[in-house]
């Protein structure tokens, strides 16, 4: 009950047109639930998807933060350790970097000060070689963030969504202003259909070259099989479909 009220409050807060529960994180002290945020509207070809995450010990609802590419060596080290369920927690610490692609350089000329080529009366000073003077570069400082628990926990959620999120076909229709909408006259998959993993799509932004030239070329609209089909996933034999005792329901 604490939870529908949470995931109730956070679709007031966020006004996002739906609020899924994604899943639940557990942690060695406390879990996360984790939430997902979709928006239809005014998003070319796919909806946007926020993901929000709470303790279980208070059930508020906070944004996910963003990621970061200079962490995902930190991210690789450390995804196999435990989660506490404390998103503060500092895992790899970080103190000011200098950026090594930009070099220090130095002023020169011989007979004068290179930074004010005039003499002392006001006039040029002749005895400044122009050629020789080089501008002085800045050296940008770059602060990283820390790599806390939330950042680790938006990595391995983003990770999983990517791969894991699946919708069966036809449940999602494109419509003609190349928006992606739920088909609401969509009664569910034909049993002989259940176990077919061609009828599964992932429910992410295009990838497969043949379904964006369709999507491009406008033949996806309408069409329930726009999305990229898990039957196509690289890793092979990843997937496994079981029904249960009445052959009704996927699992």
């Amino acid at each position: 009950m604490k939870l529908e009220i949470a995931l109730n409050e956070l679709h007031i807060q966020t006004k996002d047109e739906e609020i899924w529960f994604w899943g639940k994180i557990y942690g060695t002290e406390t879990d996360y639930f984790i939430a997902l945020g979709i928006n239809y509207k005014g998003h070319y070809e796919f909806p946007e998807k926020k993901l929000y995450f709470s303790s279980t010990s208070n059930y508020a609802f906070s944004p996910l933060p963003a990621t970061f590419e200079y962490h995902d060596t930190d991210f690789k080290e450390t995804y196999l350790n435990p989660f506490t369920g404390n998103p503060a927690a500092i895992i790899t610490k970080y103190k000011e970097d200098v950026d090594s692609d930009l070099v220090a350089g130095q002023t020169g000329g011989d007979g004068g000060d290179s930074n004010n080529p005039s003499g002392e009366d006001g006039k040029p000073n002749t005895n400044v070689d122009l050629d020789d003077t080089q501008p002085e570069i800045q050296v940008a400082k770059i602060e990283k963030e820390n790599f806390t628990e939330a950042l680790k926990l938006s990595y391995v959620i983003r990770c999983i969504d990517h791969d894991t999120n699946v919708v069966p076909q036809g449940s999602f229709r494109l419509i003609p202003i190349h928006e992606i909408r739920r088909d609401h006259t969509w009664k569910g998959l034909k049993p002989e259909e259940l176990s077919d993993l061609s009828k599964f799509h992932h429910f992410r932004p295009i990838t497969n070259p043949k379904n964006k030239e369709r999507v491009e070329t406008d033949e996806a609209i309408f069409l329930p099989d726009l999305l990229d089909s898990i039957k196509d996933d690289a890793q092979k034999h990843s997937w496994s479909i079981q029904l249960d005792s009445t052959k009704t329901i996927v699992k």
